[in-house]
């Protein structure tokens, strides 16, 4: 799936729920969100390096809530960058950055206590531009795009290196559970967990080469926003 049809799978979902929250009169809400998260990779590199933990990200984006009788369907679109692994190993090291459209879309439910809210759904995370940087002792960092191809390049050295590149998922899915707390009408702060079920690298082996036990799990997102209703 290339970048264009990514994007225009988000912005068809957008225009969809835009369309359709029109015609809610009764507290429909529209509003901007910003969060900052901290993702958690499940990986193995060569038998030997693990994902470390605690990699950060921020994003911002567009939300609405649309009352459904005694709870609110919350959709919304983002706009995020984030570094999901990173690992080092005796002076390698690596990190996995891209860019991300999220589509989160939540059930809210408010409790008997003022401004209090929890929620559970799920999100799907559309990938841009992923790619995996490392570097070693002695050499400059190199970038590869996850990209799944078998790609030769030339490095510093002048010697002809042909690379299998490991493949981004198209998408990751995960279940989205959080609470949140309106301060005004207008401004709330949340907390969300969402619990990567999909994996989100498949590794690729060059023909003729073992595995070296390079192995990746899931993707799951801690993450902290803060919302504003127009």
């Amino acid at each position: 799936m290339n970048m264009v049809k990514k994007i225009a799978i988000a912005a068809a979902f957008f225009g969809a729920v835009t369309v359709a929250s029109a015609q809610e009169d009764n507290g429909f809400k529209i509003g901007a969100r910003a969060q900052y998260s901290i993702q958690m990779a499940t990986c193995t590199i060569d038998y030997v390096i693990g994902c470390d933990w605690g990699t950060v990200g921020a994003g911002a984006g567009v939300v609405f809530k649309i009352p459904v009788g005694p709870v609110a369907i919350a959709p919304g679109v983002g706009f995020l960058y984030r570094e999901n692994a990173t690992g080092s190993f005796l002076g390698y090291e690596f990190s996995q950055t891209e860019f991300a459209i999220s589509i989160p879309v939540a059930v809210q439910w408010s409790p008997p206590v003022p401004g209090l809210y929890i929620e559970a759904g799920v999100q799907a995370d559309i990938p841009l531009g992923a790619e995996i940087c490392s570097t070693s002792p002695g050499r400059k960092e190199k970038c590869v795009a996850l990209d799944g191809k078998l790609a030769t390049e030339v490095d510093e050295y002048g010697d002809v290196d042909t690379e299998q590149h490991d493949e981004r998922a198209a998408f990751d899915l995960g279940i989205l559970t959080g609470v949140g707390y309106m301060i005004t009408p207008n401004l709330g702060v949340d907390y969300r967990w969402i619990f990567g079920l999909t994996d989100f690298i498949t590794h690729k082996t060059e023909p003729g080469h073992l595995d070296l036990g390079t192995t990746f799990g899931s993707l799951s997102t801690m993450a902290v926003g803060v919302t504003y209703y127009f």
